[in-house]
């Protein structure tokens, strides 16, 4: 955690400062706790220690600049880590709400009782809308986020507050036991509009100014599918472009960060598919790389984009004629990087379908791959050779590269999680028949003992 307090934001809260990851890792551990001190009906479980319930009810405040990423990790969070489902993260954008929205509007009710004046008594209460948490809709476990709570307007901020309070209620409502709240919004610099927050708020909450995380995000954006050239651009350059405002300072200005990188993402999907041969026009490719992030950093990524003209074709990677056709000086750096994820890709999907070859046959694929290897004459020979083949071509180029190969093979991990095939990277590992013919495969392990170590010892695999 850096807190090394610079100036802006930062200084004016008095937050420590935290990158997303890091966060996300935070709200997860109380998450976690959360769910260990409420069964599913919202009681505390007998076994609880009821001497740490106070570190159980408090909020989560993450302050930050806006679009990298705070709202879309907290679902992707429970979805990934925790297995619930989308409606287990219900978002409130405070900034467009009115506080009749949360609270409802009031009503006057008879109560059923007279008073000492022989008149009815009346109660005003309000009814409860459905923009919050209810257990029979959203399960009784989740996340309930307070977005823009630094750009709404002062009545809806009180209603916020109460939520906020250790009461976790709002008129009637009461937020279930299993769900935990997780407040959002932008510091007064971070280029976004601003109403000041008081400490009312600020000390109810386990408070962080949070940074953007480009390792996390490119997690993300693998399981999500962003385009392949943008997943690329950003792994060559560290992620140094994730968040970049140039010429934001004075105006309003667009502005490169993972919200805008989904809109590019989202357009040069729409303007392949519109084009002869899922090709670009070239000049048009500026205008498309520019079109979320702005010129500054587009024009930079619209020259990455280019060399897709350059990428080896997947039929010569899966036949193994790149490996003559092509050396290693020779395949260029940016193409490369343009590839990893769409290598990854193919390698699962191959991956997938040796599984289906292999169920087939009536043989459990599940009750397999938790055996040292399996076995041979299960695997079609075919599949087991293109197999193979990428990860000659992946890991050759690993002696030029480590670090592109070595994400490349994160990549394939992180594809065949979200197919829900966890185990497709370790096949090879796994089965005589591929792991003869990789020989650069072997080579590359042998090389690398910290990743062959840890291979081994996350899937029990043995060379």
């Amino acid at each position: 955690m850096d807190t090394t307090m610079s100036g802006g934001s930062i200084d004016k809260l008095n937050l420590p400062e935290l990158s997303l990851g890091n966060f996300t890792k935070l709200v997860a551990l109380a998450f976690q706790a959360r769910m260990r001190k409420y069964d599913d009906k919202g009681n505390v479980r007998p076994e609880y220690d009821n001497s740490k319930e106070h570190t159980m009810e408090r909020p989560m405040l993450a302050i930050g600049k806006p679009g990298i990423g705070k709202t879309e990790i907290m679902r992707s969070l429970l979805q990934t880590r925790f297995g619930l489902p989308k409606e287990a993260v219900v978002e409130l954008r405070l900034g467009s709400m009115q506080e009749s929205d949360i609270t409802g509007m009031p009503a006057v009710k008879e109560t059923g009782r007279v008073n000492e004046y022989g008149e009815k008594e009346l109660v005003t209460k309000f009814a409860e809308l459905e923009v919050l948490p209810k257990v029979h809709k959203n399960g009784p476990y989740g996340i309930l986020v307070l977005d823009e709570l630094t750009t709404c307007n002062a009545a809806v901020r009180s209603v916020a507050l109460q939520l906020l309070d250790s009461s976790r209620s709002v008129g009637q409502y009461k937020l279930p036991n299993g769900w935990m709240i997780v407040a959002l919004g932008n510091g007064p610099d971070d280029g976004a509009d601003y109403e000041e927050i008081k400490t009312t708020i600020i000390s109810r909450c386990a408070g962080y100014y949070v940074t953007a995380d480009w390792r996390l995000w490119d997690n993300w954006a693998v399981s999500h599918g962003i385009h392949s050239a943008v997943i690329g651009f950003l792994r060559k350059e560290q992620g140094r472009d994730l968040y970049n405002a140039e010429g934001r300072q004075e105006y309003d200005a667009q502005v490169a960060n993972p919200r805008t990188w989904e809109i590019t993402s989202d357009f040069l999907f729409v303007a392949e598919a519109g084009s002869t041969n899922g090709i670009i026009p070239d000049d048009l490719v500026d205008a498309v790389c520019c079109s979320g992030i702005g010129v500054s950093v587009g024009l930079r990524f619209a020259n990455f984009y280019r060399f897709k003209q350059s990428l080896v074709p997947l039929d010569e990677i899966e036949s193994g004629a790149a490996l003559t056709k092509y050396s290693n000086d020779n395949l260029k750096e940016e193409a490369m990087y343009l590839a990893q994820d769409i290598i990854a890709r193919d390698f699962v999907r191959v991956a997938l379908e040796c599984r289906k070859d292999i169920e087939k046959i009536g043989a459990n694929w599940l009750s397999f791959s938790k055996t040292k290897t399996i076995a041979d004459d299960t695997t079609p020979d075919d599949k087991a050779q293109i197999l193979a083949n990428i990860l000659n071509f992946v890991c050759r180029y690993g002696k030029k590269d480590l670090s592109w190969a070595q994400m490349t093979l994160e990549t394939i991990n992180n594809v065949a999680i979200k197919e829900k095939f966890p185990l497709a990277q370790y096949l090879a590992l796994k089965n005589t028949k591929i792991y003869a013919k990789a020989s650069y495969y072997q080579e590359f392990l042998k090389d690398n003992k910290t990743l062959h170590m840890l291979m081994q010892r996350e899937r029990g695999v043995a060379l």
